[in-house]
């Protein structure tokens, strides 16, 4: 459970070290540029650094909703120019290349855990037969002389039944 915790704890800190560096990537790229109206690009992304990266992930937001105001253009190239929009779309290649990196590292820590479990379910496995090897019980028969017991003591206890009835018989024929 601790070695699950440890995992998830360097996953979260992985992703929000990834969206941190993705939002600052896009961010410097975006800044590069203007828009079509020859205003400086701004901020795409934003995020506050927080105590814990579960908070920084949670304060992760678009800050631009209006596409007029993409930086596509370099600065001092004019309107019609999308020399920094392909610059962006490098960016953005980088930072799917970061997320399949993460991807891949979770897919790791996942085989790596499955194989761990495997590990440890036969390791029980091989720790319970060993441990009724060594005290000689073996469950199936025991249930199986359990069954002969019980059996052995419902009998008697008709035959104690039976006897009870013949000797009330008896003492009421007597009278």
């Amino acid at each position: 459970l601790a070695s699950c915790r440890e995992t998830l704890a360097a996953t979260r800190t992985g992703l929000s070290d990834w969206a941190t560096a993705m939002s600052d990537a896009l961010n410097a790229a975006h800044r590069n540029g203007v828009d079509a109206r020859g205003r400086a690009g701004l901020d795409v992304c934003g995020y506050v650094t927080a105590s814990t990266p579960t908070e920084t992930l949670q304060s992760l937001q678009v800050l631009i909703d209006d596409p007029s105001r993409i930086a596509a253009a370099s600065v001092g190239q004019g309107a019609g120019d999308n020399t920094n929009a392909r610059a962006l779309v490098d960016t953005f290649g980088s930072v799917v290349d970061g997320a399949n990196a993460l991807r891949l590292q979770l897919a790791n820590r996942q085989r790596s855990a499955e194989r761990e479990a495997d590990v440890r379910v036969a390791s029980k496995e091989d720790i319970d037969r060993r441990r009724s090897n060594l005290s000689g019980v073996n469950l199936d028969e025991e249930a199986a002389r359990l069954l002969q017991l019980q059996h052995a003591y419902q009998a008697a206890a008709q035959v104690v039944r039976m006897s009870d009835e013949l000797f009330r018989t008896l003492l009421d024929a007597a009278r």
